[in-house]
């Protein structure tokens, strides 16, 4: 079983800064939680994810903070720091306790920054995922990358936050939509220095696809009854 979520979280988050302290067995129960997981609805399987015959293995980022406005006209921005350190594939999401106000959002942001102490396969970076195309051939993504996923609420202009709420980060979507279809074996490792017409490729996708969803029960993953998001990209 993977359980292996160094995100440093949970970390109780007061007010509008929080303070990485480490991994703590008990969660916020009384408050609201962020967990965050990666899924193509397609075709989700328990080990990763096969979508078209490609399959996701390992998929981690590093989130510099989560920040929440209540009105996106003004500088008032709730934001809870990190580093978080995510396996998005983890089989036991480790969630992020967010003490908010009984109020409605009208922006959700996560921001994705590197951090010179991630843990390993992140290192210094903060995106890195791996696994294998349709054709047997292993690929990785990886790169620093500085990317703001926006979002609004779905029906409307206001993001109803749910007590626990699930950030889908669509690291395998690019792959899933035949992105590296194309691409020879020896063009698989894909990185911000290396490959970087690719790699702004695979963020723009990041960013287009990801979503937010309700998780009712508390699973840490998309249910059908759970499909249609709470926040879309800006």
């Amino acid at each position: 079983m993977r359980n292996h979520i160094i995100m440093i979280a949970s970390v109780a988050l007061t007010g509008c800064v929080g303070t990485d302290v480490g991994n703590p067995e008990t969660s916020n129960n009384d408050g609201t939680e962020v967990v965050f997981t990666t899924e193509v609805v397609d075709d989700p399987t328990l080990n990763g994810l096969t979508v078209r015959g490609a399959t996701l293995e390992e998929a981690w980022v590093t989130i510099d903070n989560i920040e929440l406005r209540r009105d996106c006209s003004a500088s008032n921005a709730e934001i809870f720091d990190g580093p978080y350190y995510v396996d998005l594939l983890a089989d036991e999401k480790m969630p992020i306790p967010i003490e908010l106000g009984d109020q409605d959002y009208c922006r959700l942001t996560i921001n994705l920054s590197p951090n010179v102490d991630g843990p390993e396969p992140l290192g210094q970076r903060s995106v890195f995922a791996a696994g294998t195309r349709a054709d047997g051939a292993p690929f990785e993504i990886s790169g620093v990358s500085y990317v703001n996923l926006r979002f609004k609420g779905a029906r409307g202009n206001s993001i109803q936050v749910p007590k626990r709420t699930l950030g889908n980060l669509a690291v395998f979507s690019w792959v899933a939509n035949g992105g590296i279809d194309a691409l020879d074996q020896s063009e698989l490792a894909i990185s911000d220095l290396d490959a970087p017409n690719l790699f702004n490729e695979f963020e723009r996708s990041l960013k287009e696809d990801s979503r937010v969803h309700a998780d009712g029960n508390r699973d840490g993953r998309i249910d059908p009854d759970e499909l249609e998001p709470i926040a879309i990209p800006e």
